[in-house]
C-alpha cells in the first residue's frame, strides 16, 4: 500500500503562481541578482542556452513547476507499507557445549544400519534439531583439551548447522575441559536481556583438564539463571571380539554421570541418557519442547521509505530548468 505521510503539504503545489502573481502585482525595483563567476562552466552554459533557445518560455516554466511539484511530493514523504506480518515475541537463546575430545570417536552408535562415530551421530542429530530452532539465536561451543566459541550466538540458523557440520575430532584437543566449556557459554550468555536462556552440554567423559573445574563454574552459573542441559553420550554394553569370543564391554565407564547430574538439577535442568541414536533423537525432541519466553505476539507492518526518488526527480528538473533560463553559476 502506498501513502504520504503529510499528506497536508500539497497545498504547498501552486505557490509558486501565488508568488509570481505578487511580484506581478507588486513589483519592486529590479536589481541584478549576486552570481557566482566559474569559468570552466562556461561550455557547458553554451551547450545549455542553444538547448534552451529551442524550447519556448512556456515549455521551460512547466519544467520548472514539475520540479516543484516532485519537490512537494518528497516534503510529503511517500511509503510504501507492505502486508501485515506476525512477529512471534516468543525466543531463546541457545547454546550447544560439545565435547570433541578423542573418545567422541568410538563407534557405539548406528545410523541406517552402519556404525558410526559419537561425534557424528551427535552432527546428524544436532543438525536435524538446529532445523527448529529458526528464531531463536544458537550458538556452539567446542572442547577438548581447550575450549572456544566456535559459533557466537547468531539467529541464522542456517549457517550455525553448515559450521557444525565441519566440525572434527582433535580439533581442540585430546582430553576434556569441561569446567572451562560451561564457562566459555556462560559468558557468552551473561548479559542477554531475555529471561530464557539455555546451555545444552553434550559430553561422553569427565572433566579431566583446565583452569576451573565444572563444580566452581556451576556456582556461576546458578547465579546467572542460565538453565543447562547434561546430555551423558555412549553406548552402556557393545559386543568386543577377541581370540577368547565374544564379550561385552561398557565403552561409557569414563561417563561422569553424576556431574552431569548435578550440574542439571541444580540449574533447573535436566540429565539425559543417549545410549542409542533413537535415544538420542528423542532427547532432541524433549530439549525442542522447553518452555520459551512468554510474550504476546505483535504484528508489523514494514515500511519503505521512498521520499528520495521525487527528490532526485526534482533536483533534476529543477537544474535544467534554471540552467536553460541563463542561469549564472
Amino acid at each position: 500500500m502506498f501513502h504520504f505521510v503529510w499528506p497536508f503539504i500539497a497545498i504547498l503545489i501552486p505557490l509558486p503562481w501565488i508568488v509570481a502573481y505578487i511580484l506581478r502585482k507588486f513589483p519592486g525595483k529590479e536589481h541584478q541578482p549576486d552570481s557566482l563567476w566559474v569559468p570552466f562552466f562556461d561550455p557547458f552554459k553554451e551547450k545549455l542556452s542553444q538547448i534552451g533557445s529551442t524550447l519556448s518560455s512556456g515549455k521551460l516554466h512547466a519544467l520548472l513547476f514539475l520540479g516543484w511539484i516532485f519537490l512537494v511530493a518528497a516534503a510529503m514523504r511517500p511509503q510504501y507499507i507492505g502486508e501485515m506480518q506476525q512477529i512471534s515475541s516468543e525466543y531463546r537463546h541457545l547454546m550447544l557445549v560439545l565435547d570433541v575430545s578423542d573418545s567422541m570417536t568410538e563407534q557405539d552408535f548406528v545410523i541406517n544400519g552402519k556404525p558410526v562415530s559419537r561425534l557424528h551421530m551427535v552432527k546428524v542429530l544436532a543438525h536435524d534439531f538446529l532445523t527448529h530452532r529458526k528464531g531463536d539465536a544458537v550458538g556452539l561451543v567446542l572442547f577438548g583439551e581447550e575450549a572456544y566459541v566456535y559459533v557466537p550466538l547468531t539467529p541464522d540458523v542456517e549457517t550455525a548447522q553448515k559450521m557444525l557440520t565441519e566440525v572434527d575430532i582433535g580439533i581442540a584437543g585430546s582430553r576434556t575441559a569441561m569446567g572451562d566449556a560451561l564457562a566459555l557459554a556462560l559468558k557468552n550468555m551473561k548479559d542477554l536481556p531475555a529471561s530464557s536462556k539455555v546451555i545444552v552440554l553434550l559430553s561422553d567423559g569427565y572433566a579431566n583438564t583446565g583452569q576451573l573445574t565444572p563444580d566452581k563454574v556451576l556456582e556461576i552459573a546458578k547465579k546467572t539463571g542460565v538453565k543447562i542441559y547434561t546430555i551423558g553420550i555412549g553406548a552402556e554394553q557393545i559386543p568386543v571380539w577377541s581370540f577368547f569370543g565374544m564379550t561385552m564391554q561398557n565403552p561409557s565407564q569414563e561417563l561422569d554421570e553424576k556431574t552431569l547430574q548435578k550440574i542439571a538439577s541444580e540449574t533447573g535442568g535436566m540429565y539425559f541418557r543417549a545410549k542409542t541414536t533413537d535415544d538420542m533423537a528423542r532427547i532432541y525432541q524433549k530439549l525442542d519442547s522447553l518452555e520459551p519466553a512468554q510474550s504476546e505476539d505483535k504484528t508489523i507492518r514494514p515500511v519503505v521509505e521512498l521520499f528520495y526518488i521525487p527528490l532526485i526527480i526534482s533536483m533534476l528538473f529543477l537544474a535544467v530548468g534554471f540552467a536553460l533560463k541563463g542561469r549564472t553559476l
